[in-house]
C-alpha cells in the first residue's frame, strides 16, 4: 500500500507553523533573561475577568503575539536566548488523537489504538504532573533548586542544565566535563529528587515510567525480555503478589526522608486517588499564577477574586476549589510565594 508524504499528510491538518516573535525581547516581560508564554485561552480569560483596560494595548498585542507564535501543540512554555523551552506537562490538552494513529491500521483500528493509549498515558501522566505539583510547593525542594541556582547560575546560564543519557536534549557543550563540580551538584539534585534534569527554572522533568525502558540492552541479544523502569514517585496499578512483589522492589525499606509525604500518597491507593489530581491542578496553577502576577503586577493588584474566577474556568473546576488550592499553597509556601522567583541572570 503506498503511503502519502509527509507533507501530503500534514497538510490535511491544523499544524501550528510557531516563529520565535520579536515581541518577547523586552524588560516588562523578561523574568532574569527569559520570556515566559502565558497559554492564549489563560489570556484571554484573565482579560474579560480583570478587564482590557487595565493593560496597556502593546501589552496585548504582545500577548496574542506571543500565544499566536508559540503554537498549541508543541508545549512551548518560555523563551530563552532566542529558541523555545518545552515542557508538555503544562499543556495537556491535546491526546492522541485518531488521525495520528490512522496508518497503524484502518479507522477502526486506529479509534481503538488511540484510545487505549490515551488510557495507558493518562495513568502515569497524571502521578507525574501530580508530582511536580507536589514538588513545586514544597519549601525544601524550592530552597535547594534556588541555591543550586544562585551558586551554579554562571556555567548553567552558558552551558543549560544538564541532561540524562537517555534524554533526547541536545545536552551539555561538549566542552563540559562530566566531574565538574557545578555538574556532579546538578546531579546529586537530580537524584534526590528523583529528576532527569530541568528545562528552565521551577520546570523539572521526573524521572519516567518506562514499559518497556529505553535503555540500551545489557547482552546483544535480549530478545523475549521485558525490561521496565519505574521510579519509586509513581503509583503501581494492580493487586496480587506481582503488583506486591513490584512494590516491595521500588520502595525499598526505608523512604527518603525528602520524599517521605509523596511516597506515602502513591503506595496508598485510595489517598493517591484524591491527592494526585490535586497536585496536578496545582502544577499549572502555581505555574501560571506566579507568572501573571511577575508579569502584570499592577493590572492584577486587587483583582485577586476576577483572577480566581478565571483561573477557575481554565483548570475546569469551581472558584472555591482554587479559592482553596491557593490557601493551601499559601499555607506551605507564605503569603509572597508567588513572588519567588531565582533566574538565570
Amino acid at each position: 500500500m503506498l503511503r502519502k508524504p509527509l507533507f501530503a499528510t500534514l497538510a490535511e491538518y491544523d499544524v501550528d507553523q510557531f516563529y520565535v516573535p520579536l515581541s518577547w525581547n523586552h524588560a516588562a516581560v523578561l523574568d532574569g533573561g527569559t520570556c515566559y508564554i502565558v497559554p492564549p485561552r489563560l489570556m484571554t480569560l484573565v482579560i474579560e475577568r480583570v478587564g482590557s483596560g487595565r493593560f496597556s494595548t502593546l501589552a496585548l498585542e504582545r500577548e496574542a503575539e506571543l500565544g499566536q507564535a508559540a503554537g498549541s501543540k508543541w508545549g512551548n512554555v518560555a523563551i530563552h536566548k532566542g529558541r523555545y523551552v518545552q515542557h508538555y506537562d503544562l499543556d495537556y490538552s491535546n491526546p492522541l488523537d485518531t488521525e495520528a494513529t490512522q496508518d497503524f491500521g484502518n479507522r477502526a483500528q486506529a479509534r481503538l489504538l488511540a484510545r487505549t493509549s490515551n488510557a495507558r498515558l493518562q495513568t502515569v501522566d497524571v502521578v507525574r504532573r501530580g508530582y511536580l505539583g507536589w514538588l513545586l510547593t514544597r519549601r525544601a525542594f524550592l530552597d535547594e533548586h534556588d541555591l543550586l541556582l544562585t551558586r551554579h547560575r554562571t556555567p548553567i546560564q552558558q552551558h543549560g542544565f544538564p541532561q540524562p543519557l537517555r534524554s533526547s536534549s541536545d545536552g551539555l557543550d561538549i566542552s563540559v566535563a562530566e566531574t565538574a563540580e557545578w555538574v556532579a551538584d546538578c546531579h546529586r539534585f537530580y537524584s534526590r529528587w528523583r529528576l532527569q534534569s530541568l528545562a528552565h527554572p521551577y520546570l523539572p522533568y521526573p524521572l519516567p515510567f518506562e514499559i518497556p525502558t529505553v535503555q540500551p540492552a545489557a547482552a546483544e541479544d535480549d530478545s523475549g525480555i521485558l525490561k521496565a523502569s519505574i521510579p519509586d514517585i509513581y503509583t503501581t496499578p494492580g493487586r496480587g503478589p506481582f503488583h506486591e512483589m513490584i512494590e516491595d522492589a521500588i520502595r525499598g525499606t526505608t523512604a527518603p526522608e525528602n520524599l517521605h509525604e509523596w511516597l506515602a500518597i502513591v503506595r496508598s491507593g485510595n489517598l493517591g486517588k484524591k491527592v494526585i489530581p490535586m497536585y496536578e491542578r496545582w502544577f499549572r496553577l502555581q505555574h501560571y499564577w506566579r507568572l501573571l502576577h511577575r508579569r502584570f503586577p499592577e493590572p492584577l493588584r486587587r483583582k485577586k477574586t476576577r483572577l480566581i474566577e478565571a483561573f477557575a474556568t481554565f483548570l475546569n473546576v469551581n472558584t472555591d476549589t482554587i479559592k482553596l488550592d491557593l490557601r493551601k499553597i499559601e499555607d506551605l509556601l507564605g503569603h509572597e510565594w508567588q513572588r519567588r522567583y531565582v533566574g538565570l541572570s
